[in-house]
């Protein structure tokens, strides 16, 4: 049973690690504990969930030491509810002063801190290494960073009688801790419904009478929050900038937790993160949720936490029965409020997610919203978009974009018109031409490095790229257009280029980051990994990922305008000699135009091809249909 969590209070150490080091962890724990030094130690396996995040947050934001312990096992997690810890953290403590003691990392084994994988501002402050059991000189340099510390009870092993906030020699809580613990939830509760209803605002009269509002809403009325949403919506968004709108949104949060604008704010703040593609981790996905939920509590009718809770659910990618579940959430909002485009936007696209939605209607719904807000560039970028989702005729969904375009220099929807150049008419100069013209810091994201790596791959200039790979941080890209690691791609250059052993490291580094993220979720398939193994000549493990990927496949299989053909089941099949799953691929495909239009171009211009042009099964599957 998990331990009840202790009371906290001012002066306190926070312990953040990774669960394999919760023996570590413990002894920490327990000598500070026993030194007299309040500690927060959660033990829960449980972690995650509204309540865990909430309680999480107020401990950082109220703790006096913030103590990361790093290791191997640290350095080898990509992802966990410790490094969401290490980031709140982080962003508390650029509220402080430089010489204020708060982030004290701790190294339990042979790690460096020039290798560890850690936040950069780990690196501003002084380290402390423990091996086994903490030292007295350890436990005495902790309590001096915290001062003088409020009276406190030392922790002594095998008490007789536990007493308030220990559990009992059975590990239940004592009888007199649940009572109280029943008491305070109790009273906690009636508290929180009283000021709820208190400080919840009244809606405005149109609201509560249900009728739509036709003027644009002074929505969210706080400055700092309306700052926030606006740098959420400008075509130059970046993820720095992403991220700047969530630290003040929690600079109002902090003021009052449970204002509803703040809340809505922060829910659109989260979403929006998996919106634009700047980050789709399991943490931010789960704050979306959270977020969202929490909004629709505290303000049910608000049409900015209706959409919220409408576009999550088209960002989750819910499948079966549940997909297109975001639709009635989108159409309240619209009906609240008809003059923001946003609402529109959305519903066309998950309206798309319904089983056995009719294209024709989908479509109208985009155009209709496109039409009503001809000004509006990103109802204009989204209509295009819908268009390609829905494998409208390739001219119709170029037109949209240069429709676009007229409106706003989009880098998206430039982007498109590169894979457009690619795909439709297998055009590298005119593609090139496209990329040429995206901002210099869209280029340097995700989706302009891949493009450039794509345009470099089939022209066989490797150089044109390898600068722009080897710059980009980290180790994955996170994109629509490419969803793997960056080593993949840098690996495929160096090999181009004739650097095989520089190649072999890297494409080493690209499996490795695979296995790590595996250790995370064991059942998550990725797509790169065959071609992986198969560059570095593991043929047969090449031959059973590639095995697992093709059993998992949707049928009929689905080509679109945005493909990624690189790393794609078809190009992979007809390499590693599954020439049955790619007859069969290619078949499937090339049955709607847009998909046999696109296999075309990419046969014509991916050098790999070159043997299979003129197969003729290839040729007849790829043919117009009779009658053309």
């Amino acid at each position: 049973m998990a331990q009840p969590a202790p009371t906290f209070s001012i002066g306190a150490v926070f312990l953040s690690y990774a669960s394999q080091d919760a023996a570590a962890a413990r002894q920490i724990y327990e000598a500070l504990g026993g030194a007299g030094v309040e500690v927060w130690f959660d033990q829960s396996e449980l972690r995650g969930g509204d309540a865990w995040d909430a309680k999480i947050r107020r401990q950082i934001r109220e703790c006096a030491l913030f103590m990361p312990l790093i290791s191997a096992n640290s350095d080898a997690r990509s992802e966990g509810y410790f490094r969401l810890e290490w980031k709140l953290a982080v962003d508390r403590s650029h509220l402080m002063a430089e010489d204020a003691p708060f982030i004290l990392p701790v190294v339990i084994d042979g790690t460096g801190e020039a290798q560890a994988r850690v936040p950069d501002r780990f690196r501003d402050v002084q380290w402390m290494r423990v091996r086994g059991d903490p030292t007295p000189d350890f436990v005495s340099q902790v309590k001096g960073l915290l001062g003088p510390q409020p009276l406190k009870e030392p922790t002594t092993k095998g008490a007789e009688s536990p007493g308030p906030g220990t559990k009992s020699p059975s590990g239940r809580p004592s009888r007199s801790r649940i009572g109280f613990a029943v008491a305070l939830a109790a009273m906690i509760a009636i508290a929180l419904m009283v000021y709820l209803r208190r400080s919840r605002p009244n809606p405005p009269a149109s609201l509560a009478a249900g009728a739509p509002t036709t003027a644009t809403r002074d929505w969210p009325k706080d400055p700092d929050l309306k700052r926030a949403l606006t740098m959420l919506d400008q075509m130059q968004s970046s993820p720095e900038s992403y991220h700047l709108a969530e630290e003040i949104v929690k600079g109002v949060l902090a003021r009052n937790t449970f204002d509803p604008e703040a809340v809505t704010s922060m829910a659109r703040v989260q979403v929006w993160f998996l919106v634009r593609g700047f980050d789709s981790s399991p943490e931010r996905r789960q704050q979306a949720k959270h977020y969202t939920d929490r909004a629709l509590l505290l303000a049910p009718e608000e049409p900015e936490a209706l959409a919220a809770a409408g576009v999550y659910r088209y960002m989750a990618y819910v499948s079966g029965p549940l997909a297109g579940s975001g639709v009635p959430y989108l159409k309240k909002a619209m009906a609240r409020d008809s003059s923001n485009p946003m609402y529109g936007r959305y519903l066309a696209l998950e309206m798309a997610r319904v089983p056995g939605a009719n294209p024709a209607d989908v479509i109208a719904a985009g155009k209709r919203n496109a039409l009503n807000f001809p000004t509006n560039i990103l109802a204009q970028y989204d209509y295009a978009r819908l268009l390609v989702y829905m494998d409208a005729p390739i001219a119709e969904s170029e037109a949209a974009f240069d429709q676009t375009l007229k409106v706003a220099p989009i880098p998206n929807a430039i982007a498109y018109k590169a894979w457009i150049s690619l795909w439709a008419r297998g055009d590298l100069v005119e593609m090139k031409s496209w990329i040429d013209r995206m901002p210099p810091e869209s280029r340097s994201l995700e989706r302009g490095v891949f493009m450039g790596f794509v345009h470099a791959f089939f022209s066989q200039q490797p150089q044109e790229s390898i600068d722009s790979v080897q710059e980009f941080t980290g180790h994955w890209l996170e994109d629509f257009d490419y969803h793997g690691p960056k080593g993949l791609l840098l690996g495929s250059l160096l090999q181009m280029d004739g650097k095989n052993d520089l190649a072999k490291l890297q494409l080493a580094d690209a499996l490795a980051e695979i296995q790590r993220r595996r250790t995370q979720d064991p059942s998550e398939i990725y797509y790169t990994e065959p071609w992986i193994l198969a560059a570095l000549g593991r043929k047969d493990e090449a031959w059973a990922s590639w095995r697992l990927i093709a059993d998992s496949l949707s049928h009929p299989y689905i080509v679109r305008l945005s493909s990624d053909w690189v790393f794609q089941p078809i190009p992979f099949a007809l390499l590693l000699g599954d020439r049955k799953e790619a007859l069969r691929l290619i078949k499937e495909a090339a049955s709607r135009d847009v998909g046999r239009q696109v296999i075309r171009s990419a046969m014509a211009v991916d050098p790999r091809m070159a043997a299979f042009r003129n197969d003729p099964e290839i040729v007849r599957l790829l043919a117009e249909p009779a009658g053309r």
